[in-house]
């Protein structure tokens, strides 16, 4: 079976590198708040009123983990090696703060595809913040027990089960679909009777190991691996206690646990309070402490072998004394079976039966990936084209029928157990001796979205400039029979209590032209305003003419390349997840309502109290590119902030806020009160003057999306506590007229770039910026969010007025008001008084 080349960090790069387990209190982003406004407008007779009826919410404050503490202090300053360097990407880049290969982002949430009895309808999505979205951004090395409590929760919704056992073999491993054996053993009674009387957890191993080996035949081996430290794709220990391999030779057997050969990982557990599943309650997720640590661990396990490995599906088997439960884990989510009795059924003896003589396809094996057979000639040229070492494993892998050498992956595995699992390669072509880059993924599969590289196709027809050249794309099994995942299709089985529909992911590559890599490898500052300006073209004139919306506009999604004269040009990538507006996804096969990276996400996308949730749009997109700006002004340019408590508050109050309210991620505050203060915190202090003007050019027109809300915290004549709405100043006009153009944000960055004065101070400077989890948001909010419109201000609206506004007809305009859309239009004042009880 073809298998990625484990990487393990070296003993002296682990004790050379300090990991940063306690991150100082941010400092926060200076400027105004609800309770520290602007001075009221000095021309009041020239404003109108904006008002929203939406209450004013209490914040539910995110949970939180408590932090891992290190066993010793030499521990603590232990740090695995990071996984490997994007292609091309610059030496001297600091990997903490450069996310280059950060996987694109997947909704979390489910999609139906069909429709079910019973279950919970899909939620929109909200945007991502699991590990895969998140680890290149919020942390270096995340400690061993938040990284648990996160693959927990990601996994939280997509659980199945509890699946009678017997069905589980059946469905997973049929008996009809076996290579035949001719004197397979006999079953006895008793297997487990010895391992059942252990008083502690260390003797289950080798009991187990023993009690199974006239079972597992001549393919599989069983090890005990519990005592070996094993590295997961992010390069972070961990230790499953035994592990199973398939069909390894006798003198090539590891003695531990070795992911890019494991067939199975096994979890052991002497106590029933450590399992997280519960057949006889309603919600089969037990909430126990145990409960919720093995359910982590156990997710780890499978989310680092579908890393590691070229895997459609993996199974895994959790162990107590007197029963097991076998699961099945896939990009959909994980089938569970009941408890199965060690001592009054057959089923895992059974179950090593069945798997030991199973063909690749039902054990989870990738069939269209294999080790390159080249001719000695054909290895050296692939390797001088890819740019990789002797060393470097080579494969053949196959797109719509051709054939692609790729070398390592790009994005080294996912760090999540669902969604799309975005790999990137390098690739040659031998016939055409050309090379490329191999993305492989698991794109959501519905009956009315299309792939992307059809996406890509619809772009062209549209003379979309700025994106990519496709070379080929397509499912690897169009007909769905291998290639896609099922766990989705018994979430509404009789005895399963999963409470959510889960969404059909369908194995997918696309073959792109290569590319030189992200913003960061660029040579200057201006050069990454260039590409960014191009990126900005790409998604205005997608919107406009192809009506289609990119939704994930990110870092990590805008890259460049260099002509043979030395111009740079971006280009917008990623388009998986985009919406074409002139598509009726329906009601049984909708898209996603909002995605992102959350990182660039649009504030308003993630704001706190939003109810109906918002129509991602495609100013939404402007925002994003806009703090991709921030983010390369603060962690790639000279600023001045070089203090950690100073850099790393504004990134953290800016970039990494969340909390959970109603069991979804909430934040943006402090992108917000980054619009509401003009910038202050950062933008001052950017070395480089024109970047510095640009930036503040691009501020007053996003701001107004968060300015038509701004209200003030007061008290009335007889002191009861009242809100009151400031009015809506002249120049907000403007600003959303200019939010209407779609190429406003990309004529505004090649007015600046046409400007002198980038030579100084105008190179590429990382900062170390100091890792740390996601803030949890506080209960005190600076902003009143929760008044925030569901939908962008109407222009038609703002237009009405201002014509009434140069007829003279003030006495009009005095007598009504500017509703956001969802309210209804109310007589206005100055200054408009709500009596409401403070909260």
């Amino acid at each position: 079976m073809p298998r990625s080349p484990q990487r393990a960090p070296r003993p002296k790069e682990k004790e050379n590198a300090a990991t940063n387990d306690t991150l100082p209190p941010p400092a926060p982003v200076q400027g105004t708040s609800a309770s520290n406004p602007p001075p009221p407008p000095s021309e009041p007779a020239k404003r109108y009123t904006l008002r929203s009826t939406a209450p004013k919410r209490s914040v539910v404050p995110a949970s939180s983990q408590p932090p891992h503490k290190p066993r010793n202090q030499k521990a603590a300053q232990r740090k695995p090696a990071t996984s490997p360097q994007p292609l091309e990407t610059p030496q001297d880049s600091n990997p903490v703060n450069d996310p280059a290969q950060l996987a694109p982002t997947t909704p979390t949430n489910n999609t139906p595809n069909r429709q079910a009895n019973n279950l919970k309808p899909v939620e929109p999505t909200p945007p991502t913040k699991k590990a895969a979205a998140m680890l290149s951004f919020v942390q270096n090395q995340p400690q061993q027990e938040v990284r648990r409590a996160e693959a927990r929760e990601e996994l939280s919704g997509h659980i199945v089960g509890p699946m009678p056992p017997k069905d589980f073999l059946d469905e997973f491993l049929p008996a009809k679909n076996l290579r035949k054996s001719n004197n397979p053993p006999k079953i006895k009674a008793d297997v487990f009777k010895k391992m059942s009387k252990v008083s502690t957890e260390l003797p289950m191993y080798e009991e187990w190991i023993k009690a199974l080996e006239p079972y597992c035949g001549k393919n599989i081996v069983q090890v005990d691996s519990h005592a070996h430290v094993a590295f997961d794709q992010d390069g972070h220990k961990f230790g499953p206690d035994i592990t199973t391999y398939y069909d390894v030779p006798e003198d090539d057997r590891p003695e531990k646990c070795t992911l890019t050969q494991a067939d199975m990982l096994l979890e052991f557990k002497f106590h029933t309070s450590d399992d997280p599943f519960d057949d006889d309650s309603d919600n089969f997720e037990r909430a126990t402490e145990g409960g919720k640590k093995t359910l982590g661990q156990i997710t780890v396990y499978a989310t680092a072998q579908l890393a590691r490995q070229f895997r459609t599906h993996v199974f895994s088997i959790l162990v107590f004394p007197k029963y097991a439960r076998l699961l099945r884990w896939d990009r959909s989510g994980v089938v569970v079976t009941g408890k199965i009795d060690l001592l009054n059924t057959k089923v895992i003896p059974e179950f090593f039966l069945r798997l030991q003589r199973a063909t690749p396809r039902f054990r989870g094996v990738d069939g269209t990936v294999r080790p390159a057979n080249l001719t000695p000639e054909q290895d050296q040229e692939v390797r001088a084209a890819l740019g990789a070492e002797s060393d470097t494993v080579l494969l053949e892998m196959t797109v719509s029928g051709r054939k692609f050498i790729t070398a390592d992956s790009v994005f080294f595995g996912a760090s999540s157990p669902l969604g799309r699992a975005t790999r990137c390669f390098r690739a040659y072509d031998l016939k055409k001796k050309k090379s490329h880059i191999l993305k492989d993924s698991w794109r959501i599969y519905t009956r009315s979205r299309k792939p992307e590289h059809k996406i890509y196709d619809k772009l062209r027809r549209k003379k979309v400039p700025h994106i990519p050249k496709v070379e080929i794309g397509g499912d690897l099994d169009p007909s769905g029979r291998t290639h896609q995942t099922i766990t989705q299709n018994y979430d509404r089985e009789p005895w399963s209590k999963a409470k959510n529909r889960l969404r059909t992911f369908r194995h997918y590559r696309i073959v792109l032209q290569r590319l030189h890599g992200h913003l960061s490898s660029c040579r200057n500052i201006k050069d990454v305003v260039i590409a960014v300006r191009d990126a900005a073209e790409a998604e205005a004139l997608a919107a406009e003419d192809a009506l289609v919306v990119h939704r994930d506009v990110s870092y990590a999604n805008i890259m460049v390349n260099y002509d043979e004269n030395g111009n740079v040009e971006g280009f917008l990538i990623d388009w998986d997840m985009c919406k074409e507006l002139d598509v009726d996804y329906g009601d049984a096969d909708c898209t996603p309502e909002r995605t992102g990276t959350w990182y660039f996400i649009a504030a308003r996308l993630i704001a706190w109290g939003i109810n109906p949730m918002p129509v991602q749009s495609r100013i939404d997109d402007v925002e994003s590119l806009f703090h991709v700006l921030i983010y390369l002004a603060s962690h790639f340019t000279d600023h001045g902030l070089n203090n950690n408590h100073i850099l790393g508050g504004f990134v953290n109050n800016y970039f990494r806020t969340v909390a959970i309210q109603d069991g979804r991620s909430c934040g943006g505050q402090g992108k917000m009160t980054f619009f509401r203060a003009s910038g202050a915190g950062i933008v001052e202090n950017i070395k480089n003057v024109r970047l510095r003007g640009l930036i503040k050019a691009l501020i007053p027109p996003l701001a107004t999306r968060y300015a038509l809300q701004d209200i003030r915290d007061s008290d009335d004549e007889n002191g009861n506590p009242i809100q009151i709405f400031l009015d809506f100043p002249q120049e907000h006009y403007d600003n959303a007229k200019l939010l209407d153009d779609p190429k406003w944000f990309a004529k505004t960055l090649t007015m600046y770039i046409n400007k002198a004065g980038w030579e100084k101070n105008g190179e590429l400077v990382p900062q170390t910026v100091p890792a740390g989890p996601a803030m949890q948001a506080s209960n005190t909010l600076s902003l009143a969010t929760s008044a925030i419109s569901h939908q962008d201000p109407s222009l038609a609206i703002l237009e009405k007025r201002l014509a009434q506004k140069r007829k003279g007809d003030q006495a009009e305009v005095a007598q009504e008001t500017v509703a956001t859309p969802g309210t209804r239009g109310e007589p206005s004042k100055k200054r408009r008084k709500v009596n409401t009880k403070r909260r």
